[in-house]
């Protein structure tokens, strides 16, 4: 099980910068909090097809100006992984668990898909 806490502050926070995502029309494919063991830290994971378009830098560009514009505090890029939408976890993740836009976060503790075991995440959409 995790050691380091996933608080309602930092929920909340990945909440806020999704909704400000989609207000400004970014397409985020999956978004995620991930249990990252070997670091003890959780990491909130974006799945977003501009990276292929545009690359990295203009996506955490896309992604620092929804943490103002959402007025998101509490949460920081260095807490952020901006990924493609084929990456090996979102794609592990999206064989588990569809979650369209609009749907409670839902919980993964200690669970195994296929080969891989899921220490912890809390998935907010996965499609």
């Amino acid at each position: 099980m995790a050691t380091a806490e996933l608080v309602d502050e930092m929920i909340e926070a990945g909440e806020k910068l999704l909704s400000a995502l989609d207000r400004s029309q970014v397409k985020v494919r999956s978004a995620f909090w991930f249990y990252d063991e070997n670091a003890d830290e959780w990491r909130l994971i974006l799945a977003m097809p501009v990276v292929e378009d545009q690359g990295l830098a203009k996506t955490q560009e896309l992604v620092s100006a929804a943490l103002k514009a959402g007025s998101v505090s509490g949460l920081f890029l260095r807490q952020i992984a901006i990924v493609s939408p084929s990456d090996e976890l979102v794609t592990l993740l999206r064989k588990a668990v569809r979650a369209e836009r609009g749907v409670s976060a839902i919980r993964l503790s200690r669970s195994a898909i296929g080969n891989t075991l899921i220490e912890d995440a809390l998935i907010y959409r996965s499609t």
